[in-house]
């Protein structure tokens, strides 16, 4: 989507990660963009970005419902709680505030709590069912790592969105991810060309 917007693309590392840096000829904004991006990596690259001036950070990622969500939802969360009910709020999600335009495209869910977990293996059904009652409304890895790092740097500028891949207590799971996976893609295609478009018309 970027080189058919005439974005350059420019490598920043020879192995592990793909991450690179991104130019436009008619855009101030450069973009950094590392893909597949992990747990507790995601604390690893925003340290590393962030002594090297990143100040903005828009991040998307994956999510397993709790809640009545349909897959290909999109989840903008302001809190983060883990599975000992420790709570890391994000009030400061500047995702919230493309909201309203977004959701003439998708199914956007705003101001939600998200549930957290190290890895998908602690999602027990016992934990689901509690957080469920709780009115938590889907669960990741990432989002815990995100909202620390952001409480910790005031002046940092983060936006997150999550697309619903799996209804972890609805019909579809993890294990039929697949049959779901142009579902999701197309949210998430459609989550990034906004996403781009903002950036060539606004300072994202």
């Amino acid at each position: 989507m970027l080189a058919a917007s005439n974005w350059k693309k420019i490598p920043l590392v020879r192995e592990g990660l793909d991450i690179d840096l991104f130019t436009h000829p008619t855009a101030a904004q450069r973009l950094v963009i590392a893909r597949n991006v992990y747990g507790d990596d995601t604390d690893i690259v925003l340290d590393t970005f962030y002594k090297k001036g990143l100040r903005r950070v828009i991040y998307l990622g994956t999510a397993g419902a709790i809640a009545d969500y349909q897959i290909g939802d999109v989840v903008i969360p302001n809190e983060f709680i883990n599975r000992n009910a420790d709570s890391v709020p994000f009030h400061k999600n500047v995702a919230q505030h493309f909201q309203p335009e977004l959701s003439r495209l998708l199914t956007v869910h705003g101001q939600k709590k998200q549930g957290w977990v190290p890895t998908l293996f602690d999602e027990t059904k016992d934990l689901l069912l509690d957080w469920r009652a709780k009115s938590i409304g889907s669960v990741d890895i990432e989002g815990l790592h995100l909202g620390t790092f952001a409480g910790r740097h005031p002046d940092l500028k983060m936006g997150i969105f999550f697309v619903v891949s799996d209804q972890t207590l609805g019909e579809s799971t993890i294990n039929e991810t697949n049959a779901h996976r142009g579902i999701i893609d197309a949210s998430a295609n459609r989550l990034i060309s906004f996403l781009i478009a903002k950036l060539l018309h606004t300072n994202l």
